[in-house]
């Protein structure tokens, strides 16, 4: 145990024994030797699940009291064998300002950690709840420290960052005041670490209809189903889609081909596409993306026979997709496409034409995504 958890539990022990005549009295001033600015719980006999919520109280009280000292003790306490995380990590950088000593061994690599987490809004605390009424004493808290602070210093850049301005906090990360510091180090690690790692696949299943139009509208409606692997670079996209556009032909139609001359009213058309687009618009966990696609359209008018009639398919389309989870593994989209497709039968009946479609889909991503964790620390593009 180190020399100061050893003082702050004899300090523990000590305020627990004077604070029992305290409560014995029901009015005045506490009696000779009791520090009323102490905290008011002996923090180590909670359990860990509590001691966040000690935190959330007791410190704002310790700050408004003037008590620094008071304040590291409890700090010592709340994570003598429990992990507090952020908050407190917070909280030992704000309150070693405050007192003029704060230096970077206040923390490891641990501080990218909190600085992902602070404004994450999956992370935001119920409205009115102690962890959200500790989060606005904090940000008053930085803000009122930040006018004593040299510009260009670390510590100038955590009470900007604290105090509600974390995006003009990032930019002082590529000052040269601060190139020398333990947290651009941290910082260009972990950057480098995620700009590096490989991007992820998102493979989708999906299922819509298909309204033909021209020389193919005497196709009528069809369903379709199918599934696409999509993998991003940046803003741009590639996916490859394999679909099914199966059923009966509302109306018959003459084909020509291998020494068949007969009508068929089977409609079994297989996609083969690729697409590549670009995100246009994000926010939270919805993204809306662009696309074009160009692809190999076959259909199949016999059961038996061994060929298709086959032809090119060109498509424009946007597309809606939603985040289902925090880390955005599971998604649901949404797209809608117009396509123009060549003639496929010569010498028989056309059908070239152009349709509408729409996908319905439910995907999964694989692979690590750097982008959530790349916002969070200030980078909006990977």
């Amino acid at each position: 145990m180190s020399g100061r958890r050893a003082a702050w539990l004899v300090l523990t022990m000590a305020l627990a024994a004077a604070a029992a005549p305290a409560r014995a009295q029901d009015d005045g001033p506490p009696p000779d030797g009791t520090d009323a600015a102490v905290p008011a719980v002996v923090v180590t006999d909670l359990p860990c699940e509590r001691r966040a919520d000690a935190l959330h109280t007791e410190a704002p009280r310790l700050v408004y009291d003037d008590r620094p000292d008071l304040l590291y003790e409890l700090l010592l306490g709340l994570e003598d064998g429990c992990e507090i995380g952020e908050p407190a990590g917070r909280m030992r950088i704000l309150a070693s300002i405050w007192d003029g000593v704060f230096d970077e061994g206040e923390y490891g690599f641990e501080v990218i950690d909190w600085l992902a987490e602070r404004w994450d809004p999956h992370r935001a605390p119920p409205a009115g709840s102690n962890a959200q009424l500790f989060d606005a004493f904090t940000v008053d808290f930085a803000a009122q420290l930040l006018p004593h602070q040299d510009e260009g210093s670390v510590a100038e850049f955590f009470c900007l960052f604290y105090g509600g301005q974390p995006e003009a906090a990032w930019p002082r990360l590529e000052h040269d005041e601060l190139a020398d510091s333990w947290l651009q180090y941290y910082y260009d690690e972990e950057i480098a670490y995620l700009e590096n790692l490989d991007p992820p696949y998102l493979l989708t299943g999906y299922w819509g209809g298909w309204d033909p139009g021209g020389d193919l509208g005497r196709v009528g409606r069809c369903n379709l189903a199918g599934g696409m692997v999509e993998q991003w670079t940046g803003s741009w996209f590639f996916r490859l889609a394999i679909e099914v556009r199966a059923g009966r032909s509302a109306s018959p139609y003459f084909v020509t081909e291998k020494g068949v001359d007969a009508f068929s009213d089977r409609w079994n058309a297989l996609l083969l596409a690729g697409e590549t687009g670009l995100g246009l618009w994000r926010r939270g966990r919805h993204h809306v993306e662009g696309f074009v696609g160009i692809g190999y359209d076959t259909v199949a008018p016999f059961k038996d026979a061994d060929w298709a009639l086959a032809t090119w398919n060109l498509a424009l389309g946007a597309g809606w997709r939603m985040e289902l989870d925090r880390g955005g593994r599971i998604f649901s989209r949404l797209d809608g496409r117009c396509e123009l497709i060549g003639d496929r039968n010569p010498g028989g009946t056309p059908l070239g034409g152009h349709a509408w479609s729409f996908r319905l889909g439910l995907g999964v991503r694989l692979g690590e995504n750097p982008e959530p964790r790349l916002r969070a620390l200030g980078r909006t593009e990977p």
